[in-house]
């Protein structure tokens, strides 16, 4: 059997967070899928070892044709199609190429969240009542662990980041309960506030990973203790590589790190819940994150 997945949204936290309903869907029609996305979701990479899937395209290699994606599907005889998108242009596509079976959200989009759509659909796809697939990559993850802690300094945009002074103060009050290499999460936007924090702790071994290619990158994810930062897509591929990791939610839906066990949305205190546009990132104190996360750190490094 053919399987075509569509996930269209970019982000490599977007990709993570599917990734357990695309398992769900491979183990329970028993075979290997195709799965269609974004270049930015970096999905050949970090999931370039996934034995659920059979192929990974990105739309930009048919570009962003819709007479190319019909020929591409109906090239590839997909019998079945599940689209994780709402409206119609993906389906009609897919359907007038040539698949037999075509899933989708709907037609007009639901005031829900990415989470419970995701979940929601593939129960219904599957006719399940639960999903029996945890959130992981299927890369083994190492044994021997280095005393490396991450620090997720990136963002997709500032208001999704806490400040350089807060990660400063932070780490240098958990290097005083036990000594760690820092390993600092960011992009090539974030070289200046690596070169600030390096500059700002007392730590002497640290390593930026902002002039790093993913593919780099994932050797140091892979062997740290511990995940600390922003929501990003380091906090989820921290967490698929069974990483305990604490993100720090001030103006994304602290929702979104429900689909795993691993991550741990640190919110304001007093705040019940955040979501988009609640700009309070300023208003997580670094003794407050420092009371939630020490347990767990000097666990990891005594």
């Amino acid at each position: 059997m053919n399987i075509l997945i569509i996930q269209n949204r970019p982000g490599i936290g977007d990709q993570c967070l599917y990734l357990k309903y695309f398992h769900e869907i491979s183990q329970n029609l028993n075979t290997k899928i195709t799965l269609l996305t974004r270049k930015r979701s970096s999905a050949k990479v970090f999931l370039k070892d996934d034995n659920h899937l059979k192929e990974i395209k990105y739309f930009e290699e048919l570009n962003n044709s819709k007479i190319q994606l019909y020929k591409w599907i109906s090239e590839n005889n997909f019998h079945k199609t599940f689209i994780f998108h709402y409206g119609l242009k993906f389906p009609f596509i897919a359907k007038i190429a040539g698949s037999k079976e075509v899933r989708f959200y709907g037609i007009i989009k639901k005031k829900t969240n990415i989470v419970t759509d995701g979940y929601n659909f593939t129960l219904n796809c599957l006719n399940k009542s639960q999903l029996d697939n945890q959130f992981k990559f299927v890369d083994e993850i190492p044994k021997t662990k280095n005393n490396d802690l991450i620090i997720g300094i990136g963002g997709s945009g500032y208001q999704k980041k806490w400040s350089v002074v807060k990660y400063i103060n932070l780490i240098n009050s958990l290097y005083k309960l036990s000594k760690f290499r820092l390993i600092l999460a960011g992009g090539i936007r974030e070289r200046v506030d690596a070169e600030e924090i390096r500059r700002g702790v007392i730590v002497k071994d640290i390593i930026s990973l902002c002039d790093l290619d993913l593919s780099n990158c994932l050797k140091y994810i892979k062997k740290s203790k511990l995940y600390i930062g922003n929501d990003t897509g380091f906090m989820h591929l921290s967490a698929g590589y069974g990483l305990k990791s604490f993100g720090i939610f001030g103006d994304t839906p602290d929702s979104y790190a429900s689909y795993t066990k691993k991550i741990f949305p640190i919110i304001p205190e007093g705040y019940k819940f955040v979501t988009h546009n609640s700009k309070a990132m300023d208003k997580i104190h670094e003794n407050y994150v420092m009371r939630i996360v020490k347990s767990e750190f000097v666990n990891l490094f005594k």
